[in-house]
């Protein structure tokens, strides 16, 4: 059949070969005529042509499609079953974009790509967030948190302008707690094995020049002496009655070190002592000019963050009793700190130049209500309304 002919009721016995075959009305295989859109296809089990339904999970190969790795918002297409209607409709993906709630369960990183552009979350809903990890910095600047809603946050840190159209919420986080150590039957030096101490803050039965260092020159645990005199100092007086102090005599550099407690400094808090400053009738023998006892927050790799004076060389002590020491840890200790060190600075070593230490205290996290500081205000009134200014540690507002 090599021309162009019109059939009506073709019903082949044999074998037909056409190089076209254009078909009028419809094909009926084996008496068979379909009701409904059916494919025409071809069977290699029977060897013959038959009508049939599309099965999705045995007709069509979906591992041979090609990946969508760069989707295209306008043009790529999907066709799905509208069940409601009967009907099959094509769908693309911004079809799927919808403006509705959206919670998010990160278990490793939320990313946001600042490349691209808009480099905007536009969020017309309410933020609660435990806690965010900044690994470089969040770079507010101008009026870039703009809020209808409400923000729930721990810890907010905002270097920029934040204006806030509707609640800024600061509650109690919880998690904070104290650890205290009043050194009561502590024994130790840089050659003398630490015992009694409280384990949170250190490390029993090594030396204190044993890694991680902890004790430093000669200091060492001792009993509470007469108070009086060189003879040491009385740490049985109020406040804070503990039968051992810690002693800072000796060689140089007299020091006393925490173990790695960098998960509750991480959580912020004050680091408070009591100290004694020998003045040469109370215990110990009178420290002189550049001869300071301080604070150290050290970092990782024992790196000082950050030095606080506690007790002047060149102040003369006035008496035989421990004074309170307090330190707030600031943003920086918070964010790097590992170790807490308690050191001279210098001496002219022996029995000279003494200091005194007794109840190590440290109270981390939020206890007890809610924390709210306000840091690196100006101290004079600003001529702006409506900022605030600290006059005197009294908070006041234009």
């Amino acid at each position: 059949m090599n021309e162009s002919r019109s059939i009506t009721g073709l019903d082949p016995v044999q074998d037909v070969v056409c190089e076209l075959l254009d078909i009028v009305e419809k094909i009926i295989i084996d008496g068979n005529t379909p009701t409904s859109k059916q494919f025409l296809s071809y069977s290699p089990s029977t060897d013959t042509t038959i009508y049939q339904d599309i099965d999705a999970a045995s007709d069509l190969d979906i591992n041979a499609l090609s990946s969508l790795t760069v989707p295209d918002l306008t043009n790529d297409e999907l066709i799905i079953y509208d069940s409601a209607t009967q009907t099959n409709k094509k769908i693309i993906p911004n079809d799927l974009v919808t403006d509705t709630d959206t919670t998010y369960q990160g278990g490793t990183n939320i990313n946001i790509d600042t490349a691209t552009t808009p480099d905007t979350i536009n969020l017309d809903r309410d933020i609660r967030v435990d806690n965010i990890k900044v690994e470089v910095e969040i770079d507010l600047q101008g009026n870039d948190i703009i809020g209808g809603g409400t923000i729930y946050s721990q810890e907010l840190n905002v270097g920029g302008n934040a204006t806030i159209g509707g609640q800024l919420r600061v509650y109690n986080a919880g998690g904070g707690g104290t650890i205290t150590d009043n050194f009561s039957g502590a024994t130790g030096s840089s050659t003398g094995i630490i015992s009694n101490l409280n384990t949170t803050f250190f490390t029993n039965g090594i030396t204190g020049s044993q890694a991680p260092v902890q004790i430093g020159g000669g200091a060492f645990f001792t009993p509470a002496g007469s108070g009086t005199g060189q003879t040491g100092f009385d740490s049985s007086l109020a406040p804070e009655s503990t039968p051992n102090y810690f002693l800072f005599t000796g060689s140089n550099t007299r020091q006393l070190t925490t173990m790695n407690i960098n998960s509750y400094l991480s959580q912020g808090g004050t680091v408070s002592c009591y100290y004694i400053q020998g003045n040469s009738s109370n215990g110990g023998e009178n420290a002189d000019n550049g001869e300071d006892l301080v604070l150290d927050i050290l970092g990782v790799n024992y790196n000082i963050l950050n030095t606080t004076t506690i007790s002047l060389g060149s102040a003369a002590y006035p008496n035989n009793i421990f004074s309170l020491f307090t330190h707030v840890l600031t943003s920086t200790e918070v964010a790097s700190g590992y170790y807490i060190r308690f050191r001279q600075t210098s001496s002219s070593q022996s029995a000279f130049d003494t200091y005194g230490m007794k109840w190590l205290n440290f109270e981390y996290g939020i206890v007890g209500g809610t924390d709210i500081r306000f840091e690196n205000l100006p101290t004079t009134a600003p001529s702006e309304n409506g900022r605030v200014w600290n006059n005197n540690g009294i908070l006041y507002i234009v």
